[in-house]
C-alpha cells in the first residue's frame, strides 16, 4: 500500500468530524458514507486493539460516532426499540452463540459481534434515527443520484482506457487481481474507479440510474443542478449499460418489470414473484435441493459457454459449502475459515478448495440459520411491509412516497445480489433502517388501505388532518 493511501484514509477521520461541525449531521452521514464507498482507497487500513480494524468504512463509522457524540449527543434519545429491529440485533449478537458453540471462546464471539455491529448494525440504526422521514429519504436519493452523475466521467474514462484511476491516484490496484477481471467485449472495460471492484461500481451506478428513473416517472424529482432529471436518467442509463455487467442487466429487467406492473397494471405481482424467487432459492440451496444443471445447459447452448462454465463452477462450490454448513445448521462453524471446505493436495497437505463469493453461503456457513434468517429478515421485512402493507402499489408513483418506494424496492435487488456476491453498500443498509422507521410510524399503521391512497394522492400542503401531516 502507498503513502498517499495511508495519508488519505488517516485524514478522513478528522475531516469527517470537521464536516459534522460545519454541516447538518444528517447530510454529513450520507455524504461520508458515499465518500467511503466511492472515493477512499481500497484494501488499506490499520489494526486496532479490541475494536475492528480501521479502514475506509470502519474509519467512517468511528468518525461519525465521535461527531454525533460531540455535536448531536441527544440523537440516540430519538430511538425507540421496536420488534422490527430484533432481526438486526440478533444478527449482530449471534456470533457470540456461534463462538461458544464451537469452543472459540467468549472473546472471539464479542470481537466478531463488534465487527458485525459496525459493518451492518451501525448504518442500519443511523438510518432508523436520522432518515425515517420522507423528506430526508428524498434528500438522500438526490445525493445518491448526484454522486452517480459525478461518477459518470470517471466511469467513461475507465471504460475506454482501463480501470487505472485507483492505481494512478493511490499507487496500487484496488483489487488483488489487478484489472484482469474487468475486461469486457469490444475492447472495453468494466470500470472500478475507487470502489474496489467492477461489480461494486456497476451496482452503485445502477442504483443511481434506477433512483433517477423512478423519481422522473413519479415526478418526484424535477431538476438536478438546473438540468431536467430525464437528461440525467438517460446519461446514467447509458453509462450503466456501457459498463457491461450482466448481473446488473438482470437486476434492471427485474425492476423494470416491477415498474411496468405497478404503473400500468396497478399490481405488485412482479415484486412478489421475484421476492418468492429469492426466498425459494435460499431455501433450496440451504436444504440441498437446488440443481442448476438445466440452467447451465441452456446458457451454454443459447448465450455463452464461458458464462455457463463460470456459473457451474460457482454453483459446485456453493453446493459443497452448503453441504458442510448443514452439518452444523443452526449456529454455523464460526470464523477463521472453519466454514470452508478443505482437501488434500498433491503434496498431501490440507488446503482450502472452496472458492465462493456469495454472502448468503458465507453467512450460512459462519452463523448458520440463525444468522441467515436474521440478516435477510432485516432487509426483506421492512421492504415487504412498506411496499405491500403500509403503502400499496397505488401509491408507489406519488411524488411524496416515490423516493422511499424506490429504495424499498432496491432492497430486494440488494438481497438478490448477496446470493451471488458479497456487496458492501452502507447507503443501502442506511436506507433499510430508514424504511423500517417509516413502517413503524404509529399514525400510518392505523390508517386503512383506502385512507393511505387518498392521503397520498391528494398531496395537500394545507391539510388540516393531523394524520395527514404526520404521514406526509
Amino acid at each position: 500500500m502507498s503513502l498517499q493511501a495511508y495519508t488519505v484514509i488517516t485524514l478522513w477521520f478528522p475531516f469527517t468530524i470537521f464536516l459534522c461541525a460545519a454541516l447538518p449531521i444528517r447530510r454529513v452521514i450520507f455524504l461520508s458514507l458515499l465518500g467511503a464507498l466511492l472515493l477512499l482507497p481500497a484494501r488499506v487500513g490499520f489494526a486496532l486493539p479490541l475494536i475492528p480494524d480501521y479502514d475506509n468504512f470502519f474509519g467512517t463509522y468511528y468518525a461519525l460516532m465521535v461527531g454525533i457524540l460531540i455535536f448531536d449527543r441527544h440523537a440516540c434519545r430519538k430511538y425507540r426499540f421496536h420488534l422490527i429491529d430484533l432481526p438486526m440485533i440478533i444478527f449482530c449478537g449471534c456470533n457470540i452463540l456461534t463462538s461458544l458453540s464451537n469452543g472459540l471462546g467468549i472473546y472471539d464471539g464479542i470481537n466478531q459481534s463488534l465487527t458485525t455491529a459496525f459493518r451492518w448494525g451501525f448504518p442500519y440504526f443511523i438510518g432508523r434515527i436520522y432518515f425515517s422521514n420522507f423528506k430526508y429519504l428524498k434528500e438522500s436519493v438526490v445525493m445518491t443520484i448526484q454522486a452517480g452523475i459525478l461518477y459518470v466521467p470517471l466511469c467513461l474514462w475507465e471504460i475506454r482506457m482501463s480501470p487505472h484511476l485507483h492505481q494512478i491516484l493511490y499507487g496500487y490496484f484496488a483489487h488483488p487481481s489487478g484489472i484482469s477481471q474487468q475486461l469486457r467485449s469490444f475492447g472495453l472495460w468494466r470500470p472500478m474507479v475507487f470502489t474496489g471492484h467492477g461489480l461494486v461500481a456497476s451496482l452503485f451506478m445502477f442504483l443511481a440510474f434506477f433512483l433517477a428513473f423512478w423519481g422522473w416517472q413519479a415526478k418526484a424529482i424535477d431538476q438536478i443542478w438546473g438540468i431536467k432529471i430525464s437528461v440525467w436518467t438517460l446519461l446514467l442509463g447509458l453509462t450503466f449499460v456501457m459498463m457491461q455487467s450482466q448481473g446488473t442487466y438482470v437486476y434492471c429487467f427485474i425492476l423494470i418489470s416491477v415498474f411496468i406492473c405497478a404503473k400500468f397494471l396497478r399490481s405488485n405481482f412482479a415484486y412478489l414473484l421475484f421476492l418468492a424467487f429469492v426466498l425459494y432459492y435460499m431455501y433450496s440451496v440451504a436444504a440441498g435441493l437446488f440443481d442448476g444443471t438445466p440452467i447451465v445447459t441452456w446458457i451454454a447452448d443459447h448465450l455463452s459457454p464461458a458464462r455457463a462454465q463460470s456459473l457451474s463452477f460457482r454453483w459446485d462450490h456453493e453446493k459443497a459449502m452448503a453441504a458442510k454448513a448443514r452439518i452444523q445448521p443452526w449456529l454455523g462453524w464460526g470464523g477463521w475459515g472453519r466454514n470452508r471446505v478443505y482437501a488434500y493436495d498433491w503434496q498431501g497437505e490440507i488446503v482450502n478448495i472452496s472458492v465462493v463469493d456469495s454472502f448468503y453461503i458465507l453467512t450460512y456457513g459462519i452463523n448458520g440459520l440463525l444468522g441467515l434468517i436474521s440478516f435477510y429478515s432485516t432487509i426483506l421485512v421492512p421492504s415487504v411491509l412498506f411496499c405491500c402493507k403500509k403503502y400499496p402499489v397505488q401509491t408507489w408513483l406519488y411524488p411524496k412516497i416515490a423516493p422511499a418506494v424506490a429504495l424499498a424496492l432496491f432492497l430486494l435487488i440488494f438481497c438478490l445480489d448477496t446470493l451471488l456476491n458479497s456487496p458492501i453498500q452502507p447507503p443501502l443498509m442506511l436506507a433499510c433502517g430508514a424504511i423500517a422507521g417509516l413502517v413503524i410510524q404509529p399514525t400510518a399503521l392505523r390508517l386503512s388501505r383506502n385512507r393511505i391512497v387518498r392521503i397520498a394522492k391528494n398531496q395537500t400542503a394545507d391539510c388540516k388532518d393531523e394524520s395527514c401531516s404526520r404521514i406526509m
